[in-house]
C-alpha cells in the first residue's frame, strides 16, 4: 500500500526513514550531560558564508549556495536570495506567530551574540547522512549553553535544518531519506525544530519520558500545517505493528508514531492541554505525569478519554471517511488485526498480555440469525488503561486477557446482535470497545467500470463463502469465450465478502462477463472496462 501525503509525497510502509529529528539523538543527550556538568561541549557551528534576518531580530538563517551543503539556486522573485532560504525564514516565522501569539507559550531565550546576533540561528546544511549511523535526518535541534541550575534545565540552542529536502538524497545505506520533499518538509520541520528550542528554552529537558517532548513536537506539524501528511511516516508503524508501540513507552521514537493523537485534546479544549502539559514539565513534573495533570486541569480523564479514542484506529483504510481525530485518515493503512478467525460453534477464545494503553484488534466472522450466506463481522478493540504503570515507566507491566465467544450465554457476556452468540472480554480492568456490523451483500462487481489507468482489480460478490475459501474466476468477452483465469482466496473488504481478480493490463475497453465458481455454486456478472 502507497501512502501519500495530502501534498503529493508518497512512501511505501516498511520504508519509512528510521530517524526523523536530531533533538534526541545520542548525541545531544552527550552534550546535555556535559553542560550539566559545567564542561564545554565542543561543538561548533556549521561555518556557512551567507545569512538573512528579518527585521525584529527573531531569526538568522544562514546557508550556503556551493558545496554538499548548498540550496537550491531557484529565484523566482529575483530578491537575490535563493527561494529555499526564503521559505525558511518565513516557515519560522509563521510557527513562531502560532506558537507565541496564539498559543501562548513562553518565548526561548536568545544566546547571546553567537552567531553573530541575538537571533535563534537556524543552519540550512546537508543532513541527508547524518543522525544515528547515517539513517538520514531531516532536522535537528541543538543545545547549547545551560541557563539554569536546577531541573528542569533550561538550555539555549541553535537549529540545523536539510538544506534541500530532496527526493533523490540517499542516507549512509542508499537508502531514500525523507517521505516529503521539498518546501512541504522545510515547513514541518521548521514546525518542529521550533518547538523543540520552545521546549528546552522555555519550559527544561527533565531527560526521561522524552516520547512526550516529540509527540508535542509532531503534534505541531499537524496543527501549524494540517494539510501535509509527513507524519503518517511514523503513525503507520502502529497500524502495522501495534504490538510494538503502546503509548506508554517512553521512548523518543514512540512520540512520533502517537503525535497525532494530541488532536483528540486540541478538539475538545484546544491549545490549552499542549501548553498546560509544558508549563507542568517547568514545574519538574515528570512528562507522562504532566500530560495527566494537564488533561485532568481541563476536565478530560486521560483514561477514559483514551479509552474512547481508541475507535479512531479502526476508523482508517477503507473505513477512514468515518475518523473524526485522524486527518486523511483514508490514506493511512488497517490496523493488523491480532486474530481474524472464523467462530466455529460452540465458542472461541483469544488470550494473551496487554502493556499499559497498548491498543489491540480481534476480528470475528460469526453465524448469522438473519441470512446465513451473509455473516455478522465483530471486532474487538481492547486496551488497559494504567495509568500508575505508564507515569513510572514500568516496562514489566503487563495484564493478561482473554475474549471469550460463545453461543450460550456466559457470565458478564454481551450479546451479537444478528447473531446467537455471547462474547464476554476479561478482567474488568480492561477497556474494550465492539465494532460490529453485518456484512453487506454486494450485488455487483466493483469499481464500476473498472478504469485500467487507475487499477486493475475487480472485487467480484461470493456467496455461500467464507473469507479464505477459494473463489475460481474467468474472464470472458459477451460471446463467452475465456480470456483469463484464476482461482483467488476470498477476502473480507471492510464489510463485503468478495473475491479479487486482477483483469489483465492489455484488456480493451469493453464490456465482459465474469464467471464465478465457488464451492461448486456458479454465478455470471457484468463488468465495464474503460481507460
Amino acid at each position: 500500500m502507497l501512502l501519500v501525503s495530502a501534498t503529493g509525497s508518497g512512501f511505501a510502509v516498511g520504508e519509512q526513514p528510521t530517524t526523523r529529528c536530531g533533538f534526541l539523538q545520542d548525541s545531544n543527550r552527550f552534550t546535555i550531560r556535559l553542560l550539566e556538568q559545567g564542561k564545554l561541549t565542543n561543538q561548533d557551528r556549521p561555518d556557512l558564508p551567507e545569512f538573512i534576518e528579518d527585521t525584529d531580530s527573531t531569526f538568522r538563517v544562514h546557508f550556503t549556495r556551493t558545496g554538499p551543503d548548498g540550496v537550491p539556486p531557484s529565484d523566482e522573485d529575483a530578491s537575490g536570495i535563493p527561494d529555499f532560504v526564503e521559505e525558511t525564514m518565513s516557515a519560522l516565522l509563521f510557527a513562531y506567530r502560532a506558537y507565541i501569539d496564539t498559543m501562548k507559550y513562553d518565548l526561548y531565550p536568545n544566546d547571546g551574540m553567537k552567531g553573530g546576533s541575538q537571533s535563534l540561528d537556524v543552519y540550512l546544511v546537508d543532513l541527508s547522512k547524518r543522525g544515528t549511523s547515517g539513517s538520514g535526518l531531516y532536522g535537528t535541534t541543538v543545545p547549547d549553553s545551560i541557563l539554569t541550575i536546577a531541573p528542569p534545565n533550561r538550555y539555549t540552542s541553535w537549529i540545523e535544518i536539510d538544506n534541500n529536502f530532496s527526493a533523490d538524497d540517499r542516507n549512509a545505506f542508499d537508502l531514500p531519506v525523507y517521505a516529503t520533499f521539498g518546501t512541504d518538509a522545510l515547513r514541518v520541520t521548521c514546525s518542529h525544530e521550533l518547538h523543540h528550542a520552545i521546549q528546552i528554552g522555555a519550559y527544561g529537558d527533565v531527560g526521561v519520558q522524552l516520547m512526550v517532548y516529540e509527540l508535542s513536537s509532531v503534534w505541531m506539524e499537524i496543527r501549524t500545517y494540517p494539510e501535509i501528511g509527513d507524519w503518517m511516516t511514523f503513525a503507520s508503524k502502529l497500524f502495522t505493528q501495534p504490538y510494538l508501540w503502546p503509548f506508554s513507552d517512553p521512548s523518543s521514537t514512540n512520540g512520533y508514531v502517537w503525535g497525532w493523537y494530541a488532536n483528540s485534546w486540541y478538539q475538545q479544549k484546544g491549545d490549552g492541554v499542549i501548553r498546560a502539559l509544558w508549563e507542568n514539565i517547568r514545574l519538574g513534573t515528570r512528562p507522562f505525569q504532566a500530560l495527566l495533570d494537564a488533561t485532568q486541569s481541563y476536565g478530560i480523564n486521560f483514561s477514559a478519554s483514551f479509552c474512547s479514542d481508541m475507535r479512531s484506529l479502526y476508523f482508517t483504510g477503507s473505513r477512514g471517511a468515518y475518523n473524526t481525530i485522524m486527518y486523511n485518515a483514508d490514506l493511512l493503512p488497517e490496523f493488523t488485526l491480532s486474530v481474524d478467525e472464523n467462530a466455529a460453534p460452540p465458542s472461541a477464545v483469544a488470550s494473551g498480555e496487554l502493556r499499559p494503553f497498548e491498543v489491540r484488534m480481534f476480528r470475528y466472522t460469526i453465524p448469522s440469525l438473519v441470512d446465513v450466506q451473509i455473516p455478522v463481522i465483530t471486532t474487538f478493540i481492547l486496551s488497559w488503561p494504567e495509568t500508575a504503570a505508564m507515569v513510572s515507566s514500568d516496562l514489566s507491566a503487563r495484564k493478561s486477557f482473554s475474549i471469550v465467544l460463545s453461543t450460550t450465554q456466559i457470565p458478564n457476556g454481551v450479546a451479537i446482535g444478528g447473531t446467537q452468540w455471547y462474547a464476554s472480554v476479561s478482567p474488568p480492568e480492561l477497556c474494550y470497545v465492539i465494532e460490529g456490523a453485518s456484512t453487506a451483500r454486494t450485488e455487483s462487481p466493483y469499481p464500476q467500470p473498472v478504469n485500467l489507468d487507475q487499477s486493475r482489480t475487480v472485487y467480484v460478490p461470493v456467496y455461500d463463502a467464507l473469507p479464505g475459501e477459494e473463489a475460481t474466476i474467468t474472464l470472458m468477452n459477451m460471446q463467452t469465450v475465456g480470456l483469463a483465469k484464476s482461482s483467488n482466496a476470498i477476502i473480507l473488504d471492510d464489510t463485503r465478502i468478495v473475491a479479487p481478480f486482477e483483469l489483465p493490463d492489455d484488456l480493451a475497453p469493453s464490456t465482459y462477463l465474469l464467471h464465478v465458481l465457488v464451492n461448486g455454486k456458479e454465478s455470471l456478472y457484468k463488468v465495464l472496462v474503460k481507460r
